[in-house]
Parts: structure tokens; C-alpha cells; sequence
């Protein structure tokens, strides 16, 4: 495939970086959610120059995205992973978290076997 199409689509060399993470909360209210959300986003993801798409279904203490450079093309380091690894193991209203490897592999035939993915890779809550 040609360079230029390659860029376009975001394949080989110019693929984009995520991280999968998912992750389970005590029973909290709307504002304690809220609040938790906002220092994920503040502290792990904005602060270690990432960016992320992270959503809940209908059980609120389930959330699950992906986590990715802000910059394009950008890369992920392990630090910066550590960094995002550490604040979600220390914070007391996660109870359960799974935080995958850094890779550049197209996500979505993933998604199509397991929609779910990867809040699936939780256990059962």
C-alpha cells in the first residue's frame, strides 16, 4: 500500500497508539462520579499529555475506552502508562481495573468478536 494511503488510514507506520483500560467503581453517587471522572481526566490522562474516549452502559461502575497520544502522530511511553497504571491502582473508589498494553493493533476486529471489550476483560462484578 502507497504512503499516502497508509497515512490516510492510519496503518503501519502512521497507526495510532491506545492503551485499552477498563475499570470498576464502589457504589457512588452521580456527583461522586462525577468527581471521579473529572480527576481521571484531570490528573491521569490530561496531565500525562493523553487523551482518552472512556464511557459507562447502563451499570455506572463499569467504565471502559481507550487511551491515546493527543497529538497526531503521536507515541505513548511506558512512563506515561505507568503514570496513568499508578493513579488508577491508588484511587479508593476503583475497585477493579484492567489496564492493557500499548499497541498500535486496529481495535476493531476486537470489537466486532467482543463488543463488550474492555469492560469484558473485567471479572464479574
Amino acid at each position: 500500500m502507497r504512503k499516502r494511503l497508509r497515512k490516510k488510514y492510519r496503518l503501519g507506520e502512521f497507526a495510532v497508539p491506545v492503551i485499552p483500560i477498563a475499570f470498576r467503581t464502589r457504589e457512588l453517587s452521580d456527583q461522586e462520579i462525577n468527581d471521579l471522572m473529572e480527576r481521571f481526566v484531570t490528573e491521569a490522562i490530561e496531565a500525562n499529555k493523553l487523551q482518552c474516549g472512556v464511557g459507562s452502559g447502563v451499570d455506572r461502575s463499569v467504565w471502559s475506552g481507550f487511551i491515546e497520544p493527543v497529538a497526531w502522530p503521536g507515541k505513548i511511553s511506558a512512563d506515561q502508562r505507568s503514570a496513568v497504571e499508578a493513579w488508577v491502582a491508588a484511587e479508593t473508589d476503583i475497585i477493579e481495573y484492567v489496564l492493557g498494553e500499548i499497541t498500535t493493533d486496529d481495535m476493531e476486529p476486537i470489537m466486532d468478536r467482543d463488543p463488550d471489550y474492555p469492560a469484558s476483560l473485567l471479572g464479574e462484578g
